[in-house]
């Protein structure tokens, strides 16, 4: 499999004055009259099928500056600005978000809020706060063809001296098809005005980049990654540290949204309460929010993923709490927002079913503890508890996605999780920097060799394939790994050439998994794989991807038998699936 790079030049936008039904009234995130600040609400992320703005303030979604005129900043399907400045597409799934960190600093509780206003600034902090307005701290934006060859204004003035990315050759890192870097801080008192927080700062930097792919017909055409790396810079420990993503979604209507939450994923998501809705009609999409790396925990014998690399005696979290709130119902307080933050109700109370997660049934299925009496949502999806030491630092990685079916509100529910699966593995399993090519598949520091071999042409000869963990295997540059690059490396291996030298490469690395009867792709069979060929066999379900995943009894057709065949398998000690790709 190939990426297929469309880049889409915006060339002008034709600004309409024309007034659309709206959510209704927030507040907005401008600057306190006191202040003149480099606030950037103009810059969105544009490349696959989703427009999002993008602050430098941890606002993202809305459309602050007021560019085309909805208030609301976030469309799907997106094809063009032209046609959401002239109102022919302007249906959204989301009307607000914003990143949330909370903690127990000297026995008082403290969070910093980025809701309908911020309370961060502008700017990396320096000898423990905020440093004066620069207009250089804005929303830096990268394309896959901004190089040292093809540079970009922003590739010129890369903010190296503010903490952006760099690649290991040096230059501007480039993460996927388009990228947006910012940074910002909480350590301006006057900043924290916000009913939901107003507390003394908590002394964090977060670098901020935005990014996505287009690959056409891949689950990443509808997906938006948010990496953020935080940095306490204060002097104060940060006890019982969460990381929380608010989001308020709107999702086309704002009145009849539905709320939920698949802790298996570490996913938090919005549907439609039925198939009638204002913007998306009959089929309206789903939208949720996934942590695929959560902060890191101590944990002997694990290892976890940090910004590029895998440390050992550590573990990632994930979804960790997840709490509804409705309009009317937001917290009021620091400390009612703290207690959001842990999987409580406001008032701290715990959740009726004794958990920290609202509403993990899954609606598709008709599970039971699934939300009810549409409304006006917001949702809290957060990580933690962690000890957030002075000097230390945290990395997380969340990805938002959007799965709509032709079918229902329901069917689009099961797209979004399917889209989150494939998402998922393939960040899981690919190395998001540039100069990849070392030939260390397996990660012992040791290149080119007989073991990295086997796991590369493991990792590529189809039915029953596994990927290495983690893998540096495109060898010629494809952006892809496949059976030329395990040419390529045998030759090295057997000394007919030498080390290919480091390449610059694509994000992600496209890999197939292609174990016979894995038919969501999980990397392994299941029995959610059943459940996912009961719905694409009668709930137009997304379809197994290659489609002979789901021949699990190898005849060469795709029905019931396949569903009975992995029943047998998994709870009858009835025969493996059959391998037969020719279907």
């Amino acid at each position: 499999m190939r990426m297929t790079i469309r880049l889409l030049l915006l060339t002008a936008i034709a600004m309409s004055t024309s007034s659309y039904p709206l959510s209704e009234e927030r507040g907005n995130s401008v600057p306190l009259p006191s202040e003149v600040l480099s606030i950037d609400n103009n810059t969105f992320i544009d490349v696959n099928r989703i427009l999002m703005f993008v602050t430098n303030h941890g606002n993202f979604g809305r459309d602050l500056a007021n560019l085309f005129g909805y208030d609301y900043g976030t469309f799907y399907p997106f094809t063009d600005t032209v046609s959401i400045s002239n109102g022919t597409n302007i249906s959204s799934p989301l009307y607000a978000a914003g990143l949330w960190v909370g903690g127990i600093v000297n026995g008082q509780v403290r969070v910093t809020v980025s809701e309908y206003s911020s309370e961060y600034c502008p700017g990396p902090m320096n000898n423990g706060t905020f440093l004066p307005d620069n207009p250089a701290f804005r929303v830096y934006k990268l394309y896959n063809d901004s190089t040292q060859e093809n540079p970009n204004d922003d590739y010129l003035n890369w903010p190296v001296d503010q903490g952006a990315p760099t690649d290991y050759c040096g230059a501007p890192l480039v993460m996927g098809h388009q990228s947006l870097w910012s940074v910002y801080n909480d350590a301006n008192p006057a900043r924290h005005n916000n009913n939901s927080g107003s507390t003394p700062p908590l002394g964090i930097e977060i670098q901020q980049t935005t990014f996505a792919l287009d690959i056409q017909g891949d689950a990443t055409a509808r997906a938006i990654f948010l990496q953020y790396k935080l940095y306490n810079k204060g002097t104060d420990t940060i006890h019982s540290c969460y990381i929380g993503l608010w989001a308020d979604p709107d999702l086309g209507g704002y009145s009849d949204d539905l709320v939920g939450c698949d802790t298996l994923r570490n996913l938090f998501y919005c549907y439609n309460a039925d198939n009638s809705d204002t913007q998306y009609g009959t089929a309206p999409p789903a939208i949720g929010f996934s942590f695929i790396y959560g902060p890191l925990v101590p944990s002997p014998g694990d290892s976890a993923f940090f910004e590029n690399k895998y440390l050992h005696g550590f573990r990632n979290m994930g979804l960790e709490a997840f709490t509804r709130m409705t309009n009317g119902t937001d917290p009021d307080d620091a400390s009612e927002s703290y207690c959001v933050m842990q999987g409580l109700d406001r008032f701290c109370q715990p959740i009726s079913n004794g958990t920290r997660f609202m509403y993990p049934g899954d609606p598709s299925y008709f599970n039971e503890d699934i939300d009810s009496s549409p409304g006006d949502r917001r949702m809290m999806g957060s990580s933690g508890p962690f000890t957030f030491l002075p000097g230390d630092s945290q990395y997380v990685l969340v990805v938002m996605a959007v799965g709509r079916s032709s079918y229902d509100r329901l069917s689009s529910i099961q797209w979004l999780k399917f889209d989150i699966d494939v998402i998922t593995r393939t960040y899981q399993y690919s190395l998001m920097t540039g100069c990849c090519a070392d030939g260390d598949i397996n990660g012992n520091g040791l290149g080119y060799e007989s073991a990295d071999l086997e796991l590369l042409k493991a990792a590529v000869t189809g039915c029953g394939g596994t990927l290495p963990v983690p893998y540096q295997g495109d060898l010629n540059g494809s952006c892809s790994v496949n059976s030329t690059d395990v040419s390529l490396f045998q030759a090295v291996v057997d000394g007919q050439r030498t080390p290919i030298p480091s390449l610059t490469c694509c994000d992600p690395i496209v890999m197939n998994y292609n174990i016979p009867g894995d038919a969501n792709s999980s990397g392994s069979v299941n029995i959610t794989d059943a459940t996912f060929m009961i719905s694409y066999l009668y709930r137009s379900g997304p379809a197994p991807v290659p489609l002979w995943k789901g021949d699990a009894n190898g005849n060469g057709l795709i029905n019931i038998l396949d569903v009975t065949h992995l029943i047998s398998f998994l709870l009858k000690n009835g025969p493996e699936p059959i391998c037969n790709d020719n279907l």
